[in-house]
């Protein structure tokens, strides 16, 4: 008997199938199909799959859970250690916040027994749908709860309340474990399964590829090629969306391309047609991005895990409902763009199509083409529109895009979002182009703090890239070490969060250890800026010459300060003033910092 066994695989996330492709691909034994889905998504994929080509399906969780309520096949569900739920712990531990554990019983079941070991008070809750996860969480988010340790599902539902979801992730041997077991009773019962019959094939005489669906979204029939696949995958994804229309056709960008749809309905079956247009008008302009609502993630990003920018979060949320154009202001890697994309996705045009107009790359043909073309994006109405960094263009450029903006109505056509690289708060700003903007077309602004500002959120921005990274990565980091954690919130963001997230994902790509070390820390913060001193411990020694005569003096002291062990005296001698001159050196600038 043939000692090999097929086995589909289906991942509720993307690190986890790469860790399995590694152990897969150093076995004899096993032949596998590897998916990324969670959920509805995994059943969407065995749909679309002949089962019996399988003698088993591996995968974690919920989603193992939905598989064998759904299929035939016997499901192997990827468990977890109790190392696995402690690292997870630890790490949610970082964010120094309110904790709870909610997820399926293949998550709460272990976590409660290493939370029975080690004592701790963390509350769990074990859920069986993810409607009973997202009513779960809501009443975690009323009772003051911000970080969540979970599953796949879980933290999907997590993002929406603002809520930090700490993912827990399968060890290598807890992977390897399942695949074994799975090999083990395939081949005990290989030979007593039975092959599906043949699947019908439905002949269509319309020209255009056509996918067909019965009464319970099974795909009866699809002539879509292997090139065309993408459109396959789409019409499975918003099977929902397309029963609950009537004999209809709409046009979307899937791929970058133009795809129309035509939705027929005959007695249980849904008939659904897609065709590629030939003949796109829109020309291709770099600095123009195009995006379709389906494809803006919905992912947690730097806002849902910060206090101090909660209440930016609150503002843009109410401005989404407006019909008022929206000015963002902010310093370089502020976060403008992700602010610009979280108004859309929860503005009144969001199942539209959102246009990224990149201001500073545009040059004087693409404007003419923008301002001037029947068909440029600006010809339609109800989309976003979001100018990127307005006040990079030129004054005569800007002049004739505001009387467009006016003559045009283009602002009460659609929704219209400005960003500017702005290092004032919103109070002293004076810019030209947000006093023309105001002034002429009604807008409202929103500012963005800088890390400057907000140097208290360090800590949990940090943890927050340590978990995302985690993932990308397959590192196991927990946290910063306390004094390289210190030096992090004394470091000038010039780049803000774009610079703090590089940062932190090239330490990581450096540490084998759990916690990011001090030395490292300073060594990629030395390189990023030569002229940078840790004002906390005096690490380094270059003196940066590019600031006041009082400031240099300042540092020229704490330097030789610190080489006299802190002796006041010996230092004040050294450098040849008096104890009191010292004393009221360091006074001031002490009271400065």
């Amino acid at each position: 008997m043939d000692r090999t066994v097929s086995l589909l695989i289906i991942s509720p996330y993307k690190q986890l199938s790469e860790m399995i492709k590694e152990i897969v691909a150093v076995r004899s034994d096993i032949t596998a199909d590897i998916y990324v889905g969670n959920l509805e998504e995994a059943l969407a994929i065995t749909r679309n799959l002949d089962l019996s080509c399988y003698d088993g399906i591996v995968s974690r969780g919920g989603t193992a859970l939905q598989l064998k309520k759904n299929t035939q096949l016997p499901v192997y569900d990827i468990g977890l250690s109790g190392m696995d739920v402690l690292r997870s712990l630890r790490l949610a531990q970082g964010f120094n916040d309110k904790i709870a554990v909610v997820g399926f019983e293949t998550i709460t079941n272990p976590a409660k027994k290493v939370c029975e070991i080690l004592q701790y008070n963390t509350p769990i809750y074990t859920v069986t749908s993810g409607d009973e996860s997202f009513q779960c969480l809501e009443s975690l988010k009323s009772e003051g709860v911000n970080v969540v340790v979970c599953d796949v599902i879980t933290a999907h539902h997590a993002i929406l309340f603002n809520m930090n979801p700490i993912l827990i992730t399968s060890g290598y041997d807890t992977i390897q474990n399942t695949l074994d077991e799975a090999v083990y009773y395939s081949l005990i019962t290989k030979d007593d399964r039975l092959k599906k019959n043949t699947l019908f094939k439905l002949q269509q005489k319309n020209p255009y590829p056509c996918m067909v669906f019965d009464d319970k979204g099974d795909i009866f029939f699809s002539s879509f090629s292997d090139k065309q696949n993408y459109i396959n995958l789409y019409l499975q994804a918003h099977y929902d969306e397309l029963k609950m229309m009537n004999e209809s056709s709409f046009e979307r960008i899937i791929k970058n391309k133009l795809v129309i749809i035509s939705v027929k309905h005959n007695n249980n079956y849904m008939f659904v047609y897609a065709r590629i247009s030939d003949n796109v008008n829109l020309r291709r302009i770099n600095a123009i991005h195009i995006i379709s609502s389906e494809h803006i993630e919905n992912t947690q990003d730097e806002y849902y895990c910060s206090h101090t920018i909660g209440s930016t979060i609150n503002i843009l949320k109410k401005y989404s409902d407006t019909s008022a154009s929206i000015i963002i202001r902010g310093e370089v890697g502020t976060g403008k763009d992700k602010a610009a994309l979280m108004l859309h996705r929860q503005g009144k045009y969001s199942k539209n199509l959102f246009y990224q107009i990149d201001c500073a790359n545009m040059t004087n043909k693409d404007w003419g083409y923008l301002l001037r073309h029947h068909d440029s994006p600006l010809s339609h109405n109800k989309r976003t529109i979001y100018f990127r960094n307005i006040n990079s263009i030129d004054n005569s450029i800007f002049i004739k895009l505001l009387a467009t903006i006016i003559d045009t109505n283009l602002n009460v056509r659609n929704q219209l979002i400005f960003s500017v690289i702005s290092t004032k708060s919103a109070e002293e700003d004076d810019n030209k182009y947000i006093s023309e903007l105001l002034d002429n077309i009604s807008c409202v602004s929103i500012y963005l703090p800088s890390l400057k500002e907000r140097s208290e959120d360090i800590p949990i921005l940090t943890s927050f890239y340590i978990n995302r990274f985690n993932l990308s990565l397959g590192k196991q980091i927990i946290g910063f070490e306390p004094k390289a954690l210190q030096v992090l919130t004394k470091f000038p963001w010039e780049r803000n969060l774009s610079q703090l997230q590089r940062i932190v994902r090239e330490l990581m790509l450096l540490t084998d250890t759990s916690y990011i070390s001090y030395e490292n820390t300073m060594t990629i913060l030395h390189k990023e800026t030569a002229v940078w001193n840790d004002t906390t411990t005096g690490y380094g020694g270059n003196l940066d010459l590019n600031q006041t005569l009082s400031k240099i003096t300042y540092d020229v002291i704490r330097l030789v300060l610190k080489e006299e062990h802190n002796n006041h005296t010996n230092t004040a001698y050294r450098l040849g003033i008096s104890r009191s001159t010292l004393w009221r050196i360091l006074k001031a600038h002490q009271t400065e910092d």
